[in-house]
């Protein structure tokens, strides 16, 4: 169900308004007293005034993931055009199964996102603090780290093994999950973490004579493609905030002390 029809009763009130204003003159106000599904309901606004939904992208951080998820939810909620737009960068536990490994649906989720915001599309990118606590890549190290294979071109199998190796992916028997490589022959199988199939990969020689998508469960061809690029895992650790224009900072807290505390609802 869509509250997007909430939004101009929001919109008329006067504290929302100056808040506004505050945004419009560059200055970073301090919000105070939403809580909950308020929240989104407040983002959700600002995003409309600020034009935002349509085009031009945001980022949230929030306090834990829960709190993004919650807030990722809601935020659907009020603006449902912002489905194809609207990600949740993902975190996970430094400790348990995944200490000083990434899992593989992170490390796809993530490098799904980096690469929409290399391309300069307009997203809203809802992300925990923890989140973003990690080592960040700039957008030259992520654009270098890529390599690209090629239908019809020369390139060494190995060489191709060992920068998958050397990139965080891990080499098997079988390929049977994101993240794993296979070599067999003139064959190599790969299941990037940002891919929806696994691709292998076949060479006659040293030339690349065919690229095709396969299903994991029948080991049988989907789809045949020209080329396919290969990323390293390493480079999808953290996010560029710079890629993405601010327009202010939104701090939500209860009870806050800050300078010019804004009330954007009534009490």
């Amino acid at each position: 169900m869509s509250l997007s029809a909430l939004l101009p009763v929001l919109r008329e009130q006067p504290s929302y308004q100056n808040m506004l204003a505050s945004l419009r003159a560059q200055r970073r106000p301090w919000v105070v007293g939403p809580g909950s599904s308020e929240k989104a309901y407040l983002l959700a606004a600002l995003g409309d005034s600020l034009h935002l939904t349509d085009r031009g992208g945001v980022l949230i951080i929030t306090p834990s993931r829960d709190a993004a998820e919650r807030l990722h939810d809601d935020l659907l909620t009020f603006v449902p055009q912002l489905e194809s737009r609207l990600m949740l960068f993902p975190h996970w536990e430094m400790q348990g199964p995944y200490e000083g490994k990434m899992p593989a649906e992170a490390v796809g989720e993530r490098l799904a996102i980096l690469q929409r915001l290399h391309d300069e599309e307009s997203v809203w990118v809802v992300a925990p603090v923890e989140a973003l606590l990690r080592r960040i890549s700039s957008p030259e190290e992520f654009r270098a780290s890529a390599r690209r294979v090629r239908k019809g071109e020369r390139a060494d199998r190995d060489q191709v093994a060992a920068f998958l190796a050397g990139s965080g992916y891990e080499r098997v028997d079988l390929v049977a999950e994101k993240g794993q490589f296979a070599v067999r022959g003139g064959i190599l199988d790969v299941f990037s973490p940002d891919a929806g199939a696994p691709a292998r990969l076949e060479w006659f020689g040293d030339e690349v004579e065919s690229i095709r998508l396969f299903d994991l469960e029948t080991q049988r061809s989907t789809l045949d493609t020209d080329d396919l690029v290969l990323q390293r895992l390493g480079f999808c650790v953290g996010i560029w905030p710079p890629v993405l224009p601010s327009v202010g900072i939104f701090v939500f807290r209860l009870n806050s002390r800050g300078p010019e505390p804004v009330r954007p609802f009534p009490a």
